[in-house]
C-alpha cells in the first residue's frame, strides 16, 4: 500500500509541473516617458499615477502607501531617486491550459529596478539601504554634501545603470478553479480591470489572482522619437531595427478638444513621419468611441485576446485619454520587449504574446513657452518649484527639468 501511495503522490507531482498539452502565455504591459519638444526624454517620472492596493507588495522605500505622505495621484516615494524617464506602468501575466501545473516566472528590467509586484516573489532584486536619522547637513550645503544625504536615505540614480528581477514559483490552476478565489479586500479599480475569466487563476501560497503584476521605474533609450518643431507640427522617426506595428497620436487641447491621428500600418524601420495639426481627426463630443476602438483593434491585431485588449484600455482610459496633453500611443517591436524585460518561464509555453505599450508625451512649443513665463512669474524661488510640482503632479519635475533647460538657453 506505501509502495502504490508514493508511486501515485509521485505522478500527482509530476503532472503539476508541466501540463500535457503545452499551455499559452500572454502578457501585456504599459510605460510613461515624457519629452520636450525636442525629442529629449525628461527625468522625474518616479510619482505614482495610480494608487495601488495595500496588499501589493514593493522594494523598501518604494511603495505608494505608506507615511511619505499623500499627494492628489497616490503616495510619494520614501526613498529619494534621480533620472528617472521610464515609468513602467501594469504590466500583467496571464497563463491559458487546460490544466493545473507549477511554473517559475523570471522577469528582468534592463535598466530600472521592479519595485511593486503581486503576489509574492520567490526572489529579485534588493534596493539600498535607507539608515535611520539624517547626516548632519554644513551652513552651506555643498552638492558634496546633498550626495551624502541621498546615499544616506538609501537613493538610487538611475543614470548608473541598473538592472532589476524578479521571479515567481507559481500554481497555475486548472480552467474550473472558483473566480471567487481572486476576491480581496481593497481592490481598486483599476486593479479589477484586467481580470480574465478566461485565464487561469495564478496561486502563490494563499494568494490568488487572474495575473502575476508587476510595476517599475528605470531609464533606457527609446526605438523612436518624438519631436515638435515650432511650427507645432510634429515628428516621429523610427530609429531602430524593427518596424513599429502601430502607432495613434491622441491629444486634448486646453480648450478640452480631443482630436487624433491613427497610423494603423506602424512605422517602419527608419521611417520619419510629420504630421501638421490640420492632419489631426477632430473628434467632436462623441470621440470616444473611434478612439476606444482604434486602440483595441490595434491591439487585437498584434496578438492580444478581446477580454486583455478591452482590460488594458479601459484600465488606462481616464489617464491615457482624457488628460490635457499631446501623447503618442505605440506598440513596442517585439525585439526591444525582449531586450528591455526579458521573461524565462519554466516549462517554456507552447505559445507566447508579450504587447508592451509605451505612452510617450510630447511637450508642444506653445505650451513650454506658456509653461516657461508662469514659472518665471513666481518671485519666491521656492514657490516656483511646490506651484509647478503641485500644479502638474506627477509631471511636475519632468516639466521643472524642461523650463530650468529652456531658461538657460534664453
Amino acid at each position: 500500500m506505501k509502495i502504490r501511495l508514493i508511486a501515485r503522490v509521485t505522478l500527482s507531482a509530476s503532472a503539476l509541473c508541466s501540463p500535457a498539452h503545452g499551455y499559452t502565455l500572454h502578457e501585456w504591459g504599459t510605460f510613461t516617458s515624457v519629452s520636450g519638444s525636442d525629442g529629449q526624454l525628461l527625468a522625474g517620472l518616479e510619482r505614482e499615477e495610480e494608487r495601488l492596493p495595500h496588499f501589493v507588495e514593493a522594494l523598501d522605500g518604494m511603495r505608494n502607501i505608506g507615511p511619505a505622505g499623500y499627494g492628489p495621484k497616490g503616495y510619494y516615494l520614501q526613498r529619494p531617486l534621480r533620472n528617472v524617464t521610464i515609468k513602467m506602468e501594469t504590466p500583467v501575466i496571464y497563463f491559458y491550459s487546460e490544466e493545473p501545473f507549477q511554473a517559475k516566472v523570471e522577469v528582468g528590467f534592463k535598466g530600472g529596478s521592479i519595485s511593486q509586484w503581486f503576489p509574492t516573489r520567490s526572489g529579485g532584486e534588493s534596493a539600498p539601504e535607507i539608515k535611520k536619522g539624517q547626516p548632519a547637513l554644513p551652513v552651506r550645503i555643498t552638492p558634496a554634501a546633498e550626495e551624502k544625504r541621498f546615499r544616506h536615505r538609501g537613493g538610487i540614480d538611475f543614470a548608473e545603470h541598473r538592472s532589476g528581477k524578479i521571479e515567481w514559483e507559481v500554481e497555475v490552476l486548472g480552467p474550473d478553479a472558483s473566480r471567487g478565489l481572486t476576491f480581496k479586500n481593497g481592490e481598486t479599480m483599476n486593479w479589477l480591470r484586467p481580470r480574465n475569466p478566461k485565464a487561469n487563476i495564478v496561486k502563490v501560497g494563499e494568494q490568488y489572482e487572474d495575473y502575476l503584476f508587476y510595476r517599475g521605474v528605470g531609464n533606457f533609450d527609446l526605438p523612436v522619437t518624438f519631436r515638435i518643431d515650432d511650427a507645432e507640427t510634429l515628428h516621429l522617426e523610427n530609429t531602430g531595427e524593427e518596424k513599429v506595428p502601430f502607432l495613434l497620436v491622441h491629444e486634448i487641447t486646453p480648450e478640452r478638444t480631443a482630436r487624433f491621428y491613427l497610423i494603423k500600418e506602424g512605422l517602419g524601420k527608419r521611417e520619419i513621419k510629420t504630421i501638421a495639426e490640420a492632419d489631426f481627426t477632430v473628434g467632436g463630443l462623441k470621440w470616444e468611441r473611434p478612439v476606444y476602438e482604434a486602440m483595441t483593434e490595434g491591439l487585437l491585431e498584434n496578438g492580444l485576446t478581446p477580454e486583455e485588449a478591452h482590460g488594458m484600455v479601459q484600465t488606462w482610459w481616464h489617464s491615457y485619454f482624457t488628460q490635457p496633453g499631446l501623447r503618442i500611443f505605440w506598440i513596442v517591436p517585439a525585439g526591444k520587449t525582449e531586450e528591455i524585460l526579458p521573461l524565462t518561464v519554466t516549462p517554456a509555453p507552447e505559445k507566447s504574446v508579450r504587447i508592451l505599450v509605451g505612452r510617450s508625451e510630447v511637450l508642444r512649443p506653445r505650451f513650454e513657452k506658456s509653461l516657461t513665463e508662469s514659472y518665471q512669474n513666481k518671485a519666491d524661488p521656492k514657490k516656483k518649484q511646490v506651484w509647478i510640482q503641485n500644479q502638474y503632479s506627477r509631471y511636475g519635475k519632468a516639466y521643472e527639468q524642461r523650463v530650468l533647460q529652456l531658461m538657460r538657453e534664453q
